[in-house]
């Protein structure tokens, strides 16, 4: 019985494209559309289907590759700042081996550790002490001028008070007219020069040196340059406000001097 009904099946198919071909093209054109339409609807359903995932999967290979690349965007940023503060730092370095060498005393070179969080002083701190050499009183300058001197010492860190603190006095002249005075802080990153000539002609723009009047700071080492110029209350002397070639709010790096006989 079963062998019968598969021999029926199999003859109905066979008899098909005959039939096909002997009936009308009107009529077989509409048994075609009947056989073949749901066949090409469920293909453009399907085509449809698979054209969405292949569409979103191409979107999430662009979002996948947008990610990875933000991610490698953001490391190189990250690179570029690391190697321009290795390039600051060499550069400052160079300059302070440079100034080393065209100086012929002893210094010990120190990195800023930090800074007197009061603001009452002055201050900075340094990664050097007693066990590097350094003693209280010693002259500390970078390779573009004076910075202060050492007021506290410890066995592996040093307290530096910069030449903006009131409390810092250095003998100093004008270097273009050889005038000598007393230069002192003034806070707000400026020192002022007291006790000048009446009579000396000082121009704004004149460098001002260390005189080497004193057992602390070196002759010739820069201070800075005068911006203004007054003259005191009591008009016994000049009055020239001093603006510091170090600008000290960025030293990183700073020489301790040890031997100021070697100048």
């Amino acid at each position: 019985m079963i062998i019968k009904k598969i021999t029926w099946r199999y003859v109905i198919l066979l008899s098909l494209p005959i039939i096909l071909i002997i009936l009308p093209n009107s009529l077989t054109k509409k048994i075609k559309e009947i056989l073949i339409s749901p066949s090409v609807d469920i293909f453009k359903r399907a085509s449809t289907s698979s054209d969405n995932i292949i569409h979103f999967l191409k979107i999430k290979e662009i979002l996948d590759e947008n990610r990875e690349l933000k991610k490698q965007v953001s490391l190189l940023k990250k690179e570029v700042i690391t190697l321009k503060e290795v390039q600051l730092e060499n550069e400052r370095l160079y300059k302070l081996l440079g100034f080393k060498r065209r100086h012929k005393f002893k210094t010990v070179a120190c990195k800023i550790i930090g800074k007197d969080p009061s603001n009452w002083l002055q201050t900075i701190i340094v990664d050097k002490g007693k066990d590097n050499g350094i003693k209280e009183g010693d002259a500390v300058i970078s390779y573009s001028g004076l910075v202060g001197k050492v007021i506290e010492v410890d066995n592996s860190i040093s307290k530096i008070l910069l030449i903006t603190d009131p409390s810092l006095k250095v003998a100093a002249r004008i270097q273009r007219t050889r005038d000598e005075g007393l230069v002192e802080g003034l806070y707000r990153n400026l020192c002022r020069m007291k006790y000048l000539p009446l009579e000396a002609k000082i121009l704004k723009g004149d460098k001002v040196i260390t005189s080497g009047f004193s057992q602390i700071f070196p002759e010739g080492i820069l201070i800075g340059e005068v911006v203004e110029i007054d003259k005191d209350p009591s008009c016994l002397y000049q009055v020239a406000i001093i603006k510091p070639e170090v600008k000290v709010n960025k030293l990183k790096e700073v020489l301790c001097i040890q031997d100021t006989k070697s100048f």
